[in-house]
């Protein structure tokens, strides 16, 4: 479930204008926010209907370009929704930026060592098992004097100065 809804408050500089932010909220996520470029007199905002009050030409207009500017992310939700995608709110509140820094998604780290393990260096050439590099734990014993004055030994193990390999099965 997501919703995508206008709010308006005091203009922080100006107290007498609204300043009209879009929230897009997915079910699971946190709440993203975007600054919307429409900003009128705070008497005129409405809170409750979350638009400006229709006493003008000029209201009118804001208030349909408040509209489409709300359906606009509304469609992407939609067209996300309906494909499957699993999407974040901020990744809809940046779909619309031009600079690339601001649309890049956030990366799980998860699927950062999926893709490590599945990009790892295979030694044998086999399809099933890949072998990872691993550095071991320093020896705490040679650590100046002021550092290790041997209490420090229980629960830890010290290990030899040479990498070892560890060995993980995987499915492809």
């Amino acid at each position: 479930m997501y919703s995508v809804y206008l709010r308006g408050e005091r203009a922080p500089m100006d107290a007498d204008s609204v300043k009209i932010t879009l929230i897009i909220y997915r079910t699971g996520y946190i709440r993203s926010e975007k600054l919307v470029l429409i900003t009128g007199p705070y008497a005129e905002w409405n809170k409750k209907a979350r638009c400006f009050t229709p006493t003008s030409a000029d209201n009118i207009t804001k208030n349909k370009l408040l509209q489409q500017e709300r359906t606009k992310y509304l469609k992407i939700a939609e067209r996300w929704e309906y494909s499957g995608k699993n999407w974040e709110p901020r990744e809809l509140a940046h779909y619309y930026d031009t600079s690339p820094d601001t649309r890049k998604r956030s990366v799980f780290i998860v699927d950062v060592f999926d893709r490590m393990i599945e990009e790892a260096p295979r030694p044998d050439g086999s399809a099933t098992e890949r072998s990872f590099l691993v550095q071991p734990w320093p020896d705490i014993s040679t650590l100046p004097g002021r550092l290790w004055n041997g209490s420090y030994t229980r629960g830890m193990a010290a290990s030899s100065p040479d990498s070892a390999f560890v060995t993980s099965t995987a499915s492809s």
